[in-house]
């Protein structure tokens, strides 16, 4: 399998035996790292004040509430066979082992601060696409792209992370 942007070059297809090898090479270091403890974080000591970043986004957000206009995507091309379970459960480990992608934004008394979530399950949306004729398929994966995009997050509640699988 191979993924590309649409930055950067179609890496040329791998043998059946290498996609078979890189494929296994992948989900064994999957299981061997899934039980990777997360470091502890120290006593907690109140609330965890934002980051500049974080407080940036935190305000425009209150400015002007759900405006997606900060929101960052991306969209990969995937080609060959795929593995959607072992493509989510990779996502959940990724968010399990980063705060940053479990945190929300809180606030009391006007002042913002972060609020990590000690577990968070990102779902892989899937839609199937395969029924569609190629051009109109093309079309829609645009049209989803483009709606996916706009929509906003709630930085009190997020997930303030989704993924999409367009098949």
């Amino acid at each position: 399998m191979s993924a590309t942007s649409d930055h950067s070059r179609i890496p040329s297809r791998p043998s059946a035996s290498q996609a078979g090898s890189l494929e296994g090479g992948l989900l064994a270091a999957l299981v061997s790292t899934s039980k990777t403890a997360v470091l502890p974080r120290e006593a907690d000591s109140g609330p965890l004040p934002l980051s500049f970043a974080q407080e940036r986004l935190w305000f425009l957000d209150q400015w002007e509430p759900g405006d997606p206009v900060y929101n960052i995507y991306y969209a990969y091309r995937l080609l060959g066979r795929l593995n959607v379970t072992a493509l989510e459960e990779s996502l959940n480990e990724v968010v399990r082992r980063h705060e940053v992608l479990r945190t929300t934004f809180g606030a009391e008394e006007g002042r913002p601060y972060q609020v990590i979530a000690p577990r968070l399950r990102v779902p892989l949306v899937v839609v199937e696409l395969g029924g569609l004729p190629e051009e109109e398929r093309e079309a829609e994966v645009v049209r989803l792209a483009r709606e996916e995009a706009g929509r906003p997050f709630d930085l009190a509640r997020g997930p303030l992370l989704r993924a999409t699988l367009l098949r």
